[in-house]
């Protein structure tokens, strides 16, 4: 056998291309092959694309060499094949989707500790108003037992709502609660908490940090354009209440913004405006036709629509990154980028493969302890998988009906995403957003045009950029 200057290729392998599971994007003089199953890529130019095509079983390594005339070629070749992009023999099938685990692995339990809120934002999912129940800080302390009953070693809480600060006192003594559970039991705890930012200041930025919580505030833009679909419950200004809120905190804390058809037009003044104010990490959400939304769907951006803004704030935000501001690229890209960047592993909360985590890595829990298979989902009773004062989350995971719906809510199953090529990308999309548009949790995400055309937008730029233009190491 001749190695041809590459140890890891033996000669006499008939390399082959795998068709069925392969995807090619052209652009000018690059090329992407991507496997659509273990969503492994590689950005080429037109010699090792020709290459890569000659791969079809008939050939080995030695002859492709000649035929190729090229010293590089069992090089590009074991490059291909270290990534699953060829086969060396008939019989290997390294094309493997991601498996999904067969017990619970929460990674993130969504208490709403209250079903208030001081606002009354055009399209909260929720519908929270001045009025509405709270969460005993009983139920929070049974809720957090049965979390710490899970076997894993790291818990993740979110403090919801409604705005969970209208329920400071609760989440107080339910965070130093689960932090002395976590020292007795050796385990790592971890709050976080999405506030619409009008009841911030130091004093309570202070207790959270002590209390080990982190926090974002949803904010839309500047004071006329949030305005328009943020605001008091007697339909008065929030911004200036939130930036001056902001404004008094030691540090700015991140922000999510939510794309309606009322601030996405002047999305490069928005994210020019929060970069000002010393916003550095930023999250951008669509607009989705529940709750409020559903009687508001005229705010609501189309998915391509949706599709083309998003990736203008990106432009915007990759600019300033490049004259200086200390901006980060919004969390949700992130993650996108992160599992382009790492093909082996495809976990994170709503871009899971095959499905998107909801009943599996994340939760809904309900004041009452009524548990919800994803946060937007809570309160829906179509989707109750039970209580957590009467079971065990193990107990729930196993034997609730709407549980088992979403195991079998994978790219498999969905008939649109069963043939699609970024199926491992998206996990099907939002569980939510489908029960939400279509009533039904087996349809594929309603936003899957956006998803399509942005992954390709994101998989081009990380193809002819560097990792480090996205990411923070």
């Amino acid at each position: 056998m001749v190695g041809l200057g590459n140890p890891g290729i033996d000669s006499t392998c008939k390399p082959a291309r795998h068709d069925d599971q392969m995807v090619i994007l052209s652009r000018d003089d690059k090329h992407i092959i991507l496997d659509t199953v273990t969503t492994s890529w590689i950005c080429c130019d037109q010699d090792v694309l020709d290459l890569y095509m000659k791969c079809d079983g008939s050939r080995s390594v030695a002859d492709l060499a000649k035929e190729t005339h090229h010293e590089m070629t069992p090089t590009v070749l074991h490059t291909l094949h270290k990534l699953g992009l060829v086969s060396m023999r008939a019989e290997e099938d390294i094309r493997k989707p991601p498996d999904w685990p067969d017990r619970l692995e929460l990674e993130i339990a969504v208490l709403k500790l209250t079903w208030r809120c001081n606002l009354s934002c055009r399209y909260c999912y929720a519908e929270c108003g001045k009025l509405g129940q709270d969460m005993p800080l009983k139920v929070a302390r049974k809720i957090i037992d049965r979390i710490f009953e899970l076997p894993q070693n790291r818990v993740g809480i979110q403090w919801g709502g409604g705005e969970p600060l209208l329920a400071f006192p609760v989440i107080q003594e339910a965070a130093k609660y689960a932090l002395r559970k976590a020292k007795k039991s050796g385990k790592e705890v971890k709050f976080v908490m999405q506030t619409n930012g009008t009841m911030l200041d130091r004093h309570i930025e202070k207790r959270l940090r002590k209390l080990k919580t982190g926090f974002g505030v949803s904010i839309d833009g500047p004071e006329q354009i949030n305005d328009q679909t943020r605001v008091f419950g007697d339909g008065t200004s929030s911004y200036k209440q939130v930036e001056d809120s902001m404004r008094k905190l030691e540090s700015m804390p991140a922000c999510i913004i939510t794309l309606t058809r009322a601030n996405a037009p002047n999305v490069e003044e928005v994210i020019r405006h929060f970069a000002r104010l010393g916003i550095r990490t930023l999250k951008i959400n669509p607009c989705r036709p529940l709750g409020r939304g559903q009687n508001n769907r005229d705010i609501c951006l189309d998915p391509l629509s949706f599709a083309d803004y998003k990736i203008r704030a990106i432009e915007e935000i990759l600019r300033l990154r490049k004259s200086g501001f200390e901006i980060q690229i919004p969390g949700n890209t992130e993650v996108i980028v992160r599992n382009f960047l790492n093909s082996s592993r495809k976990n994170a909360n709503c871009y899971s493969s095959p499905s998107c985590g909801a009943g599996m890595r994340m939760l809904g829990i309900d004041v009452n302890g009524d548990v919800y298979p994803c946060e937007e989902l809570t309160g829906v009773r179509a989707y109750l998988c039970g209580n957590l004062l009467e079971q065990s989350l193990d107990d729930i995971f196993s034997n609730s009906s709407t549980m088992s719906r979403l195991r079998a809510r994978t790219v498999y199953n969905l008939a649109k995403c069963r043939e699609c090529s970024w199926r491992h990308f998206c996990g099907g999309g939002c569980a939510s957003a489908a029960a939400g548009e279509y009533g039904d949790i087996m349809r594929e995400d309603p936003h899957c045009e956006f998803r399509k055309k942005y992954f390709e937008y994101i998989l081009w730029k990380l193809a002819l950029s560097q990792p480090r233009d996205w990411i923070e190491p």
